[in-house]
């Protein structure tokens, strides 16, 4: 049933992008724009700069007024400016725009012909985020997520008068010579790690963006600007820095034979009732001793288990409790954290109650996605990815909630993002800043309307098992969140502690731990500090 509803859903977006590219009248099939593209991104001239039949070379550092984007536009982003023209959409109401015509407030925007290239990244290895699929595609494919990426280029393409290209692995192979070497060959570059404070990187606070806007993610601009400077950014693009997002998954034939005719675990949810005493009495209920022996485990004893986790989920518990390393003063200062809610310690001890009990079991990283399969766990922690990993299983049954909460008084979930995510970084040999506003607007400001419900609709109807879990897959991408003393490395001295406290052997030693961490953290908050003030951004 799902594979159906899957192919119907990408039969539906191949009719849109085939509607929209006859009623624009362009010269050239999105097939033959794919296959241009294909020859922009492998084949190379002599000097290793991309072939762009019937077109030029992109070069950053080209100010020349007819390959700028509308720099004379007044308007910010956001749609301030109410100036239309025929196919776009008045005002400001992002609501009703749809994502096929031009961007309110960006009516004057066209580029010239312009070739934009952005390198991705290939750092992960086993290939699971690499970003360049979310950049630009070859074809359609009948894949939904795909065939949006497709259909987002195509638009922006028909829109905007351009190109959008990839050099995949560029990051690793061109990208970093390039922008030492000011060539301009790049429009923005992509990887996994990287924060960009080295200082070749423009302050993406300082370009001509309204970053207010849902399209960018907001609470990584909270989380990780250091004194009004921010030099790496996700939005509704990058689904692969998405899925690096911890979730909880649960297996939903173990939960129906147990637990269904006592709970509603989505209205927990909702209720803010699905708390760490909830998680641990439902793991507690379906603990099975198989073959009796009092040693539960994932082989083929016949166990279940309540929880499986990895020895990075402590992390996501301790966070999804509200807690921080470093967080930010009521001024936007980084401050360290440890000790700011008053409840370090007590989070401690009910996380441990979870983690020290029969029922949950620390594993590696594909036991989790085995037992959720073969139906031995009911709960299993891991990163949103493991979902589309599982899907071509036949039969299984999986749901999705967030990390839960301290108690029933916290006020919102908060999701932890695991550092490989992907980030989109802009590099300042590319010198035409206003050029590079408008694209990067562009360019998530499409996505929110193309991209990212073709993520959500995939995951719902192809990786999870009923619709309310889309719902859940909302709410945790809402609430994720970027602590600087994980991200930024600037608290790896308690970091470290978190997976040894709340392990079956180690102890709640929270108090200990911040007299000495405290002065550490606060000295490498400082030392962040130094750094970024020493960068001298361009304005």
């Amino acid at each position: 049933m799902k594979r159906i509803l899957t192919i119907l859903l990408a039969l539906v977006m191949v009719a849109t992008i085939c509607v929209f590219a006859a009623s624009c009248g362009g010269e050239t099939t999105p097939e033959t724009k794919a296959t241009t593209k294909t020859e922009t991104t492998t084949n190379k001239g002599e000097n290793d700069q991309p072939v762009v039949p019937g077109g030029e070379t992109t070069n950053g550092g080209d100010t020349n007024t007819e390959t700028t984007s509308g720099g004379d536009v007044v308007t910010t982003d956001g749609g301030k400016e109410s100036e239309t023209t025929a196919g776009t959409t008045p005002g400001n109401d992002f609501d009703s725009w749809d994502g096929k015509t031009k961007m309110p407030g960006k009516a004057s925007v066209d580029f010239g012909g312009k070739t934009f290239l952005i390198a991705s990244s290939t750092q992960d290895q086993a290939g699971d985020f690499n970003n360049a699929s979310e950049i630009w595609v070859e074809s359609l494919t009948n894949d939904a997520i795909n065939d949006a990426v497709f259909e987002r280029n195509q638009v922006m393409s028909q829109l905007y008068n351009c190109t959008i290209a990839v050099d995949d692995g560029g990051w690793e192979n061109g990208f970093n010579a390039d922008v030492s070497a000011g060539g301009g060959k790049y429009i923005i570059g992509c990887a996994e790690y990287n924060w960009g404070t080295s200082g070749a990187y423009y302050n993406l606070l300082n370009l001509d963006i309204d970053w207010t806007q849902s399209w960018w993610d907001q609470n990584l601009i909270r989380d990780m600007s250091v004194n009004n400077k921010l030099y790496a950014i996700t939005g509704d693009f990058g689904f692969h820095n998405f899925v690096t997002t911890w979730i909880i998954m649960y297996n939903k034939d173990v939960y129906d034979q147990n637990l269904a005719s006592s709970y509603d675990i989505y209205q927990l949810v909702r209720d803010n009732k699905w708390t760490i005493d909830m998680m641990l009495t439902m793991s507690q209920s379906v603990l099975s001793d198989g073959n009796g022996d009092q040693a539960y485990t994932t082989d083929d004893s016949g166990d279940i288990l309540g929880t499986l986790s990895t020895v990075q989920d402590p992390r996501a518990m301790y966070w999804g409790c509200g807690e921080r390393i470093v967080d930010k003063d009521e001024n936007g200062k980084l401050i360290c954290a440890l000790a700011s809610t008053g409840r370090g310690s007590d989070v401690f001890d009910k996380i441990r109650e979870l983690t020290t009990d029969d029922s949950f079991l620390e594993v590696g990283y594909t036991t989790v996605q085995k037992a959720l399969q073969g139906g031995t766990t009911l709960f299993g922690t891991e990163v949103m990815d493991v979902l589309r990993r599982m899907s071509d299983q036949e039969g299984i049954r999986v749901g999705v909630v967030p990390h839960p909460l301290f108690n029933e008084q916290q006020e919102r979930y908060y999701s932890y993002v695991n550092n490989q995510c992907p980030l989109y970084l802009v590099p300042t040999s590319y010198k035409n800043m206003q050029e590079i506003a408008d694209f990067f607007t562009l360019f998530a400001a499409h996505s929110s309307k193309i991209v990212r419900p073709a993520f959500i609709n995939t995951y719902k109807y192809s990786y999870v098992s009923d619709e309310e879990s889309s719902e859940m897959i909302e709410l945790i991408l809402d609430t994720r969140i970027f602590d600087p003393g994980y991200h930024y490395g600037v608290g790896s001295s308690f970091e470290g502690l978190i997976g040894t406290m709340l392990s079956k052997t180690g102890k709640n030693q929270f108090a200990s731990a911040v007299r000495k961490c405290t002065s550490q953290v606060e000295d490498a908050i400082n030392n962040l500090e130094i750094k970024v003030n020493a960068i001298d951004d361009p304005v």
